[in-house]
């Protein structure tokens, strides 16, 4: 189906579709529009939400091919080979059982891709996996620039953009999925509790304020020659923001898998209260201001939790993303779930394994 037309309806949208193999058209409503269609998205232009560009910082050629590079790189499985050289070039594994993509520089302004020919490319593989001998069968051939940009705003009314439709960013640095998926899981959450009623439609206003600052240290990243180079170190407090750190947790025995559990699992749908001090739990469970949304609390050992960022009482309230809401914005005394029920709290004590 091919969206052909977003307009306001009421206090949501009516969106219009065509099929293109039958030209049906059809009509949809929906109270939200989410735009994750890619860099050159349709929805972002038929909101009328400007991306301006970096101008091409690299042109390559892209080429999917199968061949058996599994049994060139034996025990070394990695999840992309860059190899120097004549035939410089990137492979990427793209799926089983022998599904790659090839991947190499090229000038534009010089060559055509016609200039590549199913020989040619034949023989920069061979060059470049080192193999004269190679057994390749060629899919597509395409063109690709490293250009970056990021949208004005992504949010017109209740119409979001996210992935590639909100920032686009090149392969340097790998942080472009990453990047695409962070958001769809940081919208997704708060779109959730607000069409359950767990929290009033304000919750949005913090989807752009939180992600918009990541898309934009990312862009910069992938636009320095040097990007992919960083030092993990320096760049991890980015890639994990305010999330809750993982640390592994003994169950005892007593959680299905019979072994260990990180703490990453530990959160809920609702709130989360992550307690080191059980006489407290109750007390802790406290809510932001606005929102209903259930509380689960888990208990653990008093070092996790204060690993964890527990404070004082001994206990840190998380949302679903694992990011803490901070202390000013809860209420003081304990909240219920909207069945009325008290808190449940979670039988297991994990201690960090």
């Amino acid at each position: 189906m091919q969206l052909e037309d977003i307009g306001r309806d009421g206090t949501g949208y009516r969106a219009v579709l065509r099929d293109q193999e039958s030209g049906t058209v059809d009509a949809e409503r929906a109270a939200f529009v989410l735009g994750a269609d890619g860099a050159h998205s349709n929805v972002r232009t038929l909101l009328g939400i400007p991306m301006p560009t970096s101008g091409s910082h690299y042109e390559a050629l892209s080429v999917v091919l199968h061949g058996p590079l599994w049994d060139l790189v034996g025990d070394h499985r990695y999840g992309i080979y860059v190899v120097d050289g004549v035939a410089a070039g990137t492979f990427l594994p793209a799926g089983h059982p022998d599904r790659w993509v090839y991947s190499f520089g090229w000038d534009p302004n010089r060559e055509r891709l016609a200039d590549y020919s199913p020989a040619r490319i034949v023989e920069l593989v061979r060059v470049s996996a080192g193999d004269p001998l190679l057994d390749v069968r060629l899919g597509r051939v395409g063109a690709f620039s490293f250009v970056g940009g990021i949208a004005d705003r992504y949010r017109e009314g209740r119409a979001f953009l996210l992935g590639d439709a909100a920032h686009r960013v090149t392969p340097r640095g790998g942080t472009g999925l990453n990047t695409a998926v962070a958001d769809g899981f940081d919208l997704g959450w708060k779109l959730a509790w607000v069409m359950r009623g767990w929290a009033d439609e304000s919750l949005l206003d913090s989807y752009e304020a939180e992600r918009r600052p990541v898309a934009e240290h990312n862009l910069d990243r992938s636009l320095d020659p040097t990007g992919s180079r960083r030092s993990v170190i320096d760049e991890v407090h980015v890639d994990l923001g305010p999330r809750m750190q993982h640390l592994w947790l003994s169950t005892d025995g007593r959680h299905p898998d019979g072994g260990r559990r990180s703490t990453l699992d530990l959160l809920t749908t609702g709130l989360t209260v992550i307690t080191g001090n059980p006489e407290a739990a109750v007390a802790a469970t406290t809510e932001p201001a606005g929102v209903t949304a259930p509380v689960t609390v888990r208990r653990v050992d008093r070092m996790t939790a204060r690993a964890l960022g527990a404070g004082p009482a001994g206990s840190v309230v998380l949302r679903p993303d694992g990011v803490a809401v901070h202390p000013s914005l809860q209420r003081a005394g304990a909240q219920r779930p909207p069945d009325g029920s008290k808190c449940p709290v979670e039988p297991l004590v994990a201690r960090r394994g």
